[in-house]
């Protein structure tokens, strides 16, 4: 008697495992939308500064914090270095503030990508005296359709670094738990390798991660340049001439 296949993937033809990983991929993507934004919290720090009166999590919290803070250090002592140029310091100051929220102490965060974030939250109210976070739902239905643009590519690219680094992290994870669960091939070193190439795909898109989200600053302190005043009409106050009375 001729035993009957049962479902699944593997007995699928080689349409119908096409059809199986896009649907599986397609899922996986509408869940990594629809989490996007603790995602997002996530990679800046937030939960873990949050947690980090709790032991376990203050072993971590602290040394990243450490990190941080000796980047911000360096950054700084770079700015009014003697032994570099003039174009040099100048060009140190911008990065410091691209990457940085400097301007008030205790405003750090565990990692990079969360301090670049920050660092252009903080330019409006640098700048203009403005919170960033409650006045860009109205600066963004002032921006121009090209303006739109710029700012949903400069959204998609730190979202696909971002999502790119979270799914290599969760793949090296799961290889590395497949390892110990079974039993080792002779040739251990390719699991190694097989287990570390995630991981390293990860650290690369974290990295990429980090400088799309300066792009992504650039182009949001670039609207609320261009708009606060246009901002400030719309809502009534004044036509305020100078940064004193701007701040005022």
């Amino acid at each position: 008697m001729r035993p009957v296949s049962q479902p699944g993937y593997r007995h699928a033809s080689s349409g119908g495992q096409i059809a199986i990983v896009g649907g599986f991929a397609l899922l996986g993507g509408l869940v990594l939308l629809g989490l996007h934004y603790p995602i997002l919290r996530l990679y800046e720090g937030y939960p873990l500064a949050t947690a980090s009166a709790r032991r376990p999590w203050r072993w971590m919290y602290r040394p990243l914090m450490t990190r941080q803070n000796g980047r911000l250090t360096r950054a700084r002592d770079r700015t009014t270095d003697t032994e570099l140029t003039e174009a040099e310091r100048f060009d140190a100051r911008w990065r410091l503030d691209q990457y940085f929220p400097h301007d008030t102490d205790g405003l750090m965060l565990p990692t990079a990508f969360g301090n670049a974030v920050r660092a252009f939250e903080r330019h409006s109210m640098t700048r203009w005296h403005l919170n960033s976070i409650g006045a860009w739902p109205a600066i963004e239905m002032l921006v121009s359709d090209q303006e739109a643009q710029v700012h949903s590519d400069v959204k998609a690219d730190v979202a696909f670094f971002v999502n790119g680094s979270l799914v290599g992290l969760l793949t090296g994870l799961t290889l590395v738990a497949d390892e110990i669960a079974h039993d080792h091939s002779p040739a251990w070193y390719l699991d190694v390798l097989l287990c570390a190439l995630p991981f390293a795909l990860a650290a690369l898109a974290y990295v990429a991660a980090v400088g799309a989200s300066v792009r992504r600053g650039g182009a949001e302190r670039a609207s609320i340049d261009i708009h606060s005043r246009e901002l400030s009409d719309k809502l009534g106050l004044a036509n305020l001439l100078d940064y004193a009375a701007e701040r005022l």
